[in-house]
């Protein structure tokens, strides 16, 4: 019993020498290269010395980034590469003899911006898929960004982190579709869809002069649409009046929406989903043929309105001009009659201007007076 007492007495001494001489760790980062430059110190001598890049989890697995410093190596430093500054990631060293002890260095543990990427998408499938790099506790969930930049949470879509595999079944690849990560108080937010092509949009077709507001799409999908209005500077969206859209893969629909006015907004949001966001596409401009029919009747009312005008205008004008005409010519008529004639300050009588040597003298009355009377006698 003495024995074995001391003999675990001489084995727990040397365990400790050996913790003693598992060597000391340091490094400097070079963030642009991704190169860790590691420094070795307090290692047992007189042996080679083992370093790693590791992933840290049970156990640390090795990234394939590792170095032997040789005892003969005065030098006790080496470069190691990495691909990302995951908070895992771990500098493992431990001097070449038979169990000795390891040391670990996690350089970039508070790094937990660096998780939330490879988020990937199932086109077929319609699935969102992502997998923690690191072992994590943390919530996901979906969320839509809006127009003010936050990320409203999505129904029934949050879940729990730690190693697993997440999956979002019956996803719509839309630009505004998000992943929220939340881990404590602190939380991130990665949209895996912007900046890629959109499965569909509503846009504005102009041909031969005319407009139409469209629902384009690259799947087949069922959508809600509605009209809706924004008050007070607000951007929630006010629904007023909606109606479902199929549209076939490839395909477009002509919105035909009654009450579409100037400034006004269009909301839709994919219904063969189990997660979609809302958008809202407003438009500045009016819109003309069939997507405005309000308008369109009321521009033809003011054409037809201003045609008539001008037809009147243009009818007062002439008859404005012929009156005048007339007028002028009436007054020449006049004019004419009194040249020819002149009255006698003492006899109501007409008097010729000339007088003849004799005789008696049938003169007719001018013709421009209008006038068939019998001849005058003059004397």
């Amino acid at each position: 019993m003495r024995w074995n007492s001391s003999l675990l007495e001489t084995m727990t001494k040397r365990k400790k020498a050996n913790e003693n001489k598992a060597g000391r760790l340091s490094y400097v980062e070079n963030p642009e290269k991704k190169e860790l430059e590691i420094h070795v110190s307090d290692m047992l001598e007189g042996h080679d010395y083992h370093l790693r890049l590791c992933h840290k989890d049970f156990i640390c697995l090795g990234t394939g980034a590792k170095t032997l410093m040789h005892k003969e190596k005065s030098n006790k430093s080496a470069i190691l590469q990495y691909s990302r500054p995951l908070p895992c990631l771990c500098i493992e060293g431990w001097s070449a003899v038979m169990d000795a002890p390891r040391v670990q260095v996690c350089p970039f543990k508070d790094r937990l911006e660096e998780l939330w990427f490879k988020i990937t998408f199932d086109s077929a499938e319609e699935a969102l898929t992502w997998k923690p790099a690191c072992p994590i506790s943390a919530v996901a969930g979906l969320c839509e960004k809006r127009e003010d930049g936050n990320c409203m949470d999505l129904p029934d879509s949050l879940q729990n982190v730690s190693r697993e595999r997440l999956t979002f079944a019956k996803v719509d690849p839309h630009p505004d579709l998000c992943m929220k990560f939340s881990v404590g108080s602190q939380s991130w937010i990665r949209c895996p869809f912007a900046g890629t092509i959109k499965a569909w949009e509503v846009v504005v077709t102009r041909e031969q002069g005319q407009e139409d507001l469209q629902l384009q799409s690259m799947v087949t999908a069922t959508f809600s649409v509605g009209l809706c209005t924004k008050s007070g500077g607000s951007s929630k969206c006010q629904t007023t009046k909606t109606k479902t859209v199929h549209v076939e893969e490839q395909k477009a629909v002509n919105l035909e929406l009654t009450g579409l006015q100037c400034s006004s907004c269009v909301q839709v949001k994919r219904l063969d989903v189990k997660f979609s966001p809302t958008a809202v596409y407003c438009f500045e401009q009016c819109l003309s043929k069939s997507s405005h029919p309000e308008a369109l009747n009321l521009t033809w009312v003011i054409l037809v309105t201003a045609a008539c005008l001008s037809g009147l205008i243009i009818v007062a004008l002439v008859l404005h001009i012929l009156q005048t005409v007339h007028q002028r010519r009436k007054q020449s008529t006049r004019d004419a009659c009194g040249l020819t004639k002149q009255t006698d300050p003492s006899s109501d009588s007409v008097v010729s201007t000339f007088q003849p040597k004799a005789g008696r003298v049938l003169v007719p009355d001018s013709p421009l007076c209008g006038k068939n009377e019998k001849a005058n006698l003059i004397s």
